[in-house]
């Protein structure tokens, strides 16, 4: 019994220490993450991402100013049944004033879930793109 209570108390402190947070992905440099290129402006791309990320079924904890160029969306994905669930942070950076990059940062909650999406890039860049109205992009 004793070894049982061990093995567990072992397992929940790695899981823990191998968390990701929204504090841990806000830290990380803005130029990381999958990114897509529109020719289209700052406010308008950032309403569309703003957009996407809420029909994606994500949840907005905190939008912000990463720079005087950026502005970044933090959200989650909810714990569910068969996931401990992710941070994303999406970040609208104004390249040009016709000219709006997106980046998507995804991080499971836990290293060890196997079942979380990974990579919400692949839902949200599609529904920018539908908000957007654009046919042509250009993935960096």
């Amino acid at each position: 019994m004793r070894t049982a209570i061990k093995v567990t108390f072992l397992l929940s402190a790695v899981g823990l220490l191998s968390c990701s947070t929204v504090g841990g992905v806000k830290k990380e440099a803005l130029d990381e993450g999958k990114a897509r290129t529109y020719q289209a402006g700052h406010d308008k791309v950032f309403d569309a991402a703003r957009k996407a990320v809420v029909e994606a079924g994500l949840g907005i904890d905190q939008v912000y100013d990463g720079d005087e160029r950026t502005r970044v969306l933090m959200c989650t994905k909810g714990m569910g049944v068969t996931s401990y669930g992710e941070v994303i942070r999406v970040a609208v950076e104004q390249t040009t004033d016709s000219v709006t990059t997106v980046r998507v940062v995804t991080k499971k909650r836990m290293k060890t879930n196997i079942f979380a999406r990974g990579d919400w890039s692949k839902k949200i860049f599609p529904l920018i793109e539908i908000s957007l109205g654009l046919k042509e992009t250009t993935d960096n």
